[in-house]
């Protein structure tokens, strides 16, 4: 083994450990908070080897091996020069999954032979599906580096670090100039949610058109809600949701002026990470209940220690009569309570 080779011939001191977890979905978690706090990123080279009743996967630092130029152009290295290190990183995840019971025996060496620098990572995969998503809602380009650089505010990371030209990166990758599946804005919508509806994972938890009457739903007829939650978030609202969860809203993002609602939780290194959206054109207890009923049908009963939101009331009064109120304690988010404390303040100032 390579960092064998080191100790014995290098005298390089390799930190090496081991873990456990019960399913890959809790390891993955793991990888990407060691990920975020290290300033390193894993990649699989080779396919995940099977032998009997055990799944073998070999994870290797993205900066192991030789840059190697693709085609015969002759076209630049960036600034910060190729992410290759023109050598092997000692630093690796061996992971073993018992296809039984999924139980995931961990090796992993947390030892870099090399600087880390946040420019040789890539652009980590819940934000560019947190931009791509903004662009398909058509946020502007300027909108959504303000509000990554706004969150710059809590630690700078590989996502603070995006421009302009990465933005449009992903804009012609995924191809979001041509997401609009009709002339009319309801009908694309409408088009792009029975898409989505068609796939493997349905990430659709409620939808509601304007015009329309949802049976069981006590919503006007030009209400509009959209609910959804990907295979990720429903599987972290179930290992974090009993712990802390918040709800937000943001609106103005687009030209009907939409309420944004957000579900988020918070893991274990004190990150808040959305687990479920609704869009709608309304903020009130009866909309937020109905989104929260259909969130709950999708993945179960969850007991929050804590409900964080604003100082509104219909946000914590709709998750106490859908999810309960036993053992749930609400609090105030410091954001809202220094606001508050601001107005107040102007107030009593006039």
């Amino acid at each position: 083994m390579y960092v064998q080779h080191l100790n014995k011939q290098h005298d390089f001191t390799a930190s090496i450990e081991s873990k456990t977890f019960v399913s890959m979905c809790e390891f993955n978690v793991w990888r990407r908070q060691i990920e975020a706090s290290t300033c390193s990123y894993y990649v699989k080279k080779t396919a995940t080897k099977q032998c009997g009743n055990t799944n073998h996967i070999y994870l290797y630092c993205n900066r192991s091996g030789k840059f190697f130029p693709r085609g015969k152009g002759k076209r630049s290295l960036k600034i910060q020069g190729s992410s290759k290190i023109g050598d092997v990183c000692s630093s690796y995840i061996k992971v073993t999954e018992k296809c039984d019971d999924g139980n995931v025996q961990v090796e992993y060496c947390s030892t870099h032979n090399h600087e880390k620098k946040l420019a040789h990572l890539p652009i980590p995969d819940d934000t560019r599906k947190m931009i791509a998503g903004k662009l398909q809602l058509g946020v502007k380009i300027e909108r959504i580096m303000d509000d990554i650089r706004y969150r710059a505010a809590n630690g700078v990371g590989r996502q603070h670090l995006i421009n302009r030209q990465d933005i449009v990166n992903i804009q012609h990758k995924l191809n979001i100039g041509s997401v609009r599946k009709h002339c009319e804005d309801q009908a694309s919508v409408c088009a792009w949610v029975e898409e989505l509806r068609g796939m493997t994972y349905d990430p659709i938890l409620l939808f509601k058109p304007q015009g329309s009457i949802l049976k069981g739903v006590a919503v006007g007829k030009d209400d509009f809600l959209l609910a959804f939650q990907t295979e990720l978030q429903h599987d972290l609202l179930l290992l974090y949701g009993n712990n802390i969860v918040c709800m937000d809203a943001t609106h103005g993002t687009n030209m009907y002026d939409f309420y944004l609602i957000t579900v988020l939780v918070v893991d274990s290194h004190g990150e808040g990470l959305p687990v479920a959206w609704l869009i709608s054109n309304h903020e009130d207890t009866t909309h937020i209940t109905v989104f929260l009923q259909a969130l709950k049908d999708g993945v179960g009963q969850v007991h929050p220690k804590v409900f964080m939101s604003d100082d509104a009331d219909q946000y914590f009064n709709s998750w106490c009569s859908v999810f309960g109120r036993d053992g749930v304690k609400k609090l105030l988010c410091a954001w809202h309570v220094d606001r508050a404390w601001r107005k107040n303040l102007n107030m009593l100032c006039k």
